[in-house]
């Protein structure tokens, strides 16, 4: 009888067991998560499409201010530049059927943005319900719309 193996495990060729590195960078993320006794904010945005998300998808440019007050200038783009802009307006409920959780794990693994999990319980029930909403803990400032990265063959010395 073989033992069962839990997902987030793989096997190596010599049959010891380790654990995937996105699993440790996902427990090192859960350590964000705060549970809160009150109700969410009123301006919690529920993503249920992809059309609830900012339009623009192009290259923008944001400054990020930490809470220790160092900066850095970042560029995003696509879902990423999306999500950020969404957490900007107002915090974002997590359960959601356009996938948020990646982009947002993304955000802080990829690009060191800091957004808190806060932990909601509803005691209306008699069942045990918990949700949770995204926050963004970082000061985030929008500073424009980034040139396109396309090649110039003329920069590189490729004459036409």
């Amino acid at each position: 009888m073989t033992k069962q193996l839990p997902r987030y495990c793989e096997i190596n060729r010599n049959m010891k067991f380790r654990a995937s590195s996105s699993l440790i960078q996902a427990r090192r993320y859960e350590r964000s998560q705060i549970i809160v006794d009150t109700e969410p904010p009123e301006n919690t945005q529920w993503i249920m499409s992809r059309f609830d998300l900012p339009l623009r998808r192009s290259n923008a440019q944001f400054r990020i201010t930490k809470a220790n007050g160092v900066s850095e200038n970042i560029t995003l783009n696509n879902r990423k530049r999306q999500m950020l802009q969404a957490l900007m307006r107002s915090p974002v409920y997590c359960a959601s059927p356009v996938r948020l959780s990646d982009i947002v794990f993304r955000l802080w693994r990829e690009n060191g943005i800091n957004i808190e999990t806060q932990l909601y319980q509803d005691h209306d029930f008699d069942e045990n319900i918990r949700y949770g909403i995204y926050v963004l803990t970082d000061q985030v400032r929008y500073l424009g719309e980034a040139r396109s990265m396309e090649r110039d063959d003329t920069s590189f010395g490729v004459e036409a």
